[in-house]
């Protein structure tokens, strides 16, 4: 850079001071990029853990390559900071004391590590190694940091949901019918009508066996199931079944060469109960074939089909009577010595909720078989009645199914509910499957975020160390002008030490100068200029 003609000789680079607002604000803005940066980091994190609860093998690669990239951007934002506070710091450790022409140039060049480490080497002032150990430590630290964030965090194959994005085959549960080869023996009568019976009665006490969830439990479109998983949801009205699906092989493909995957669908399907209870007056030890109850205005008699004894309830129902599509009206007979109820209750399965094609549905005559089948035995009971519309099935007190609810209607509701959707569910699970098409389940990934607290210290301590360290270099750095403009300036600040290798000189001279050179000691000036205020002088100064 040429200096300006002023009538005034300058020994090195003519220069003003920055003032101190403006280099703190280069500071704040440098700091800001690194806090967008690392909000960036927080960002993409949260929302590909929390908004994405799945996701693809592209989003996963989308993933990697945005917190790859931000980690690289946050290092090179702070390693940038970090360089340019040593830039200005090395012209106050010039000004300090006169050094060699050769530590002069590591100095210079200390924005490198190597040259930080040659300089460290070089000299024997513990004040200059331990600057290198501080700067080698913070440097490594940075790439420590990054790398721990990497721990915070895990991308798993997602064992609670599967993708359903693309189109594709499934399989879903023919629903037409109550398929009985699984529970009758004779291939002759597994279409008949007390097969049915005998089948839903058993599907209905089976349905213990699967676990149920509450309200608060119930299921998102998409989640896988397993067996260890809830298989109806209860609360104090009504019961609900959600339909699954699974993955089909498309029909080149071997069924055994395909990973099953049975997730839970939007359709769903519920069993409500509406009850009425009379105390039992006479007959209540269920030894009598007849009993007698204190209705509303006076006393009736009911017919019970079996002498039950007592401590049990008796389920009955007329299968030839309907209260409507997939309604039966169910009588139970809760027998003891002390306390003895009648109940008349109306139990509905409802239609499927959410079907789009005929094979979603559930035929009118698994809805209705389901609602009585609490009351249905099949096959038992054909041979011991002359009316075989009459359907009975006697349970002990001490079974779920027969635990006495002592006149109170909604608890008897909700009994014979879960039973009716306890049959829909474990037939859906037994009968034979349908390939449809529908949206097939995949496999996908989820984003773990186990230490949201380390990730806040890191990325906190970071940038905090930038912001603190980089201030703190300004302050120090105001005792001398740092001068501005490039490798141009920094030559005219060098011009003394130029000046005693002139290219004029003979080769024998340039020799016995640079020896000279070498072998001096140099201190960096920046001198104000009496005349020109706010005005410096900025060289390199020769030992006397």
């Amino acid at each position: 850079m040429l200096q300006p003609k002023t009538g005034i000789h300058f020994r090195g680079l003519r220069a003003t001071k920055s003032s101190l607002i403006k280099s703190l604000s280069n500071v704040v803005l440098r700091w800001l990029l690194t806090v967008a940066i690392a909000m960036a980091i927080v960002v993409v994190l949260n929302f590909y853990s929390a908004s994405l609860p799945i996701i693809s093998s592209s989003t996963k690669h989308q993933f990697n390559a945005l917190i790859t990239g931000l980690s690289i951007a946050l290092g090179l934002s702070i390693a940038m900071s970090f360089s340019l506070m040593i830039a200005n710091l090395r012209w106050w450790i010039l000004s300090r004391r006169y050094h060699s022409f050769r530590k002069i140039d590591l100095i210079l060049q200390a924005d490198s590590l190597w040259h930080v480490i040659v300089l460290a080497f070089k000299t024997r002032r513990t004040a200059v190694h331990l600057t290198a150990l501080f700067w080698l430590t913070f440097m490594l630290g940075i790439q420590a940091c990054l790398a721990t964030i990497g721990l915070c965090y895990s991308v798993n194959v997602a064992d609670k949901s599967a993708l359903l994005t693309n189109p594709g085959n499934v399989s879903i549960p023919d629903m037409s019918s109550i398929q009985t080869l699984k529970t009758v023996k004779s291939t002759s009568n597994s279409t008949s009508t007390d097969a049915v019976y005998f089948t839903a009665n058993s599907y209905g006490q089976t349905s213990l066996i699967y676990g149920t969830g509450t309200p608060d439990d119930l299921p998102q479109e998409g989640q896988l199931w397993s067996p260890s998983n809830p298989l109806v949801y209860c609360g104090v009205d009504q019961c609900e079944y959600f339909f699954h699906e699974k993955n089909a092989p498309a029909p080149s493909v071997e069924k055994d060469d395909v990973i099953s995957l049975t997730v839970i669908t939007s359709r769903r399907l519920n069993s409500t109960g509406t009850c009425k209870s009379w105390t039992v007056i006479e007959g209540g030890d269920g030894t009598k074939d007849n009993i007698t109850i204190a209705t509303n205005p006076g006393r009736k008699n009911i017919s019970i089909p079996i002498h039950g004894g007592v401590d049990q309830t008796t389920f009955m129902t007329n299968v030839s009577e309907s209260c409507g599509p997939g309604c039966r009206t169910v009588f139970a007979f809760e027998a003891a010595n002390a306390s003895s109820w009648y109940y008349e209750c109306n139990i509905t399965v409802g239609t499927v909720v959410g079907a789009t094609r005929p094979e979603h549905e559930v035929g009118d005559d698994v809805r209705s078989a389901a609602a009585a089948a609490i009351a249905l035995q099949g096959f038992e009971v054909s041979s011991l009645v002359n009316d075989r519309m009459i359907q009975y099935h006697t349970y002990p007190a001490e079974t779920i199914f027969g635990s006495p609810c002592v006149g109170t209607t909604s608890l008897m509701e909700m009994l014979m509910a879960y039973f009716a959707i306890g049959v829909v569910a474990v037939t859906a699970e037994n009968n034979d499957e349908l390939v449809i098409e529908g949206i097939a389940p995949k496999r996908g990934s989820t984003l773990n975020v186990d230490h949201w607290d380390y990730i806040g210290v890191i990325l906190g301590m970071l940038t905090m160390a930038q912001l603190t360290l980089e201030v703190a270099a300004v302050i120090v750095a105001r005792n001398v002008v740092v001068p501005t403009g490039g490798p141009m300036a920094v030559a005219q600040v060098l011009r003394p030490i130029a000046f005693q290798v002139a290219p004029e000189m003979s080769d024998m001279r340039r020799t016995s100068a640079l020896e000279d050179t070498v072998s001096s000691r140099w201190i960096y000036r920046s001198e104000p200029v009496a005349s020109h205020m706010g005005t410096y002088d900025l060289y390199m100064e020769q030992a006397g």
